[in-house]
């Protein structure tokens, strides 16, 4: 729309006084980013990224600004479905009767369920989030057979360890 803003354009003075903040920061000299979900209950639901740059001259006066948006639904729904699944899977795993931990790609424990709690007696909040769960299963530092099979250790390396076959 040609000869307006888009102050100007926005219809629901609730965002028009929102974005006029962003624009008065940009025009003040601040570069920032802005997520959210969209706010307007005419459109449907949708993430934007905001870029605010301030236009500055060479001679160092901010003349106008320039706004870039993003449409980043599609990654927001994706991450809030990674995090969902995450959500489920540890609940499975808390749930097992087995006892189960998991340990990530640093030899981090990620889960302890409380069946493993039951087995060993090391609380859950004692193990996940450092690499020192071998101290549940043994008086002295050693692999566990997860850090093994982590590392891709060979049937020698895992019979050096364990006694028993490890199929």
């Amino acid at each position: 729309v040609m000869g307006m803003s888009k102050l100007d354009v926005i219809g629901n003075s609730e965002i028009r006084e929102k974005e006029k903040q962003n624009f008065d920061r940009a025009l003040n000299g601040e570069t920032f980013v802005i997520i959210e979900l969209s706010e307007d209950p005419s459109l449907c639901r949708a993430y934007y990224e905001s870029h605010y740059s301030p236009i500055v001259t060479d001679m160092g006066e901010v003349i106008g600004l320039t706004v870039f948006l993003t449409d980043i639904t599609k990654r927001k729904e994706a991450e809030e479905a990674l995090i969902e699944s995450e959500e489920r899977l540890a609940q499975i795993i808390y749930g097992m009767t087995w006892a189960i931990f998991v340990i990530d790609e640093n030899h981090e424990v990620i889960y302890w369920n409380h069946a493993c709690y039951q087995l060993t007696g090391m609380e859950a909040k004692n193990a996940v989030g450092g690499n020192q769960h071998w101290r549940a299963f043994f008086a002295e530092e050693r692999p566990t057979l997860a850090d093994l099979i982590l590392n891709g250790a060979s049937q020698d390396e895992m019979s050096r360890w364990y006694s028993e076959p490890v199929t």
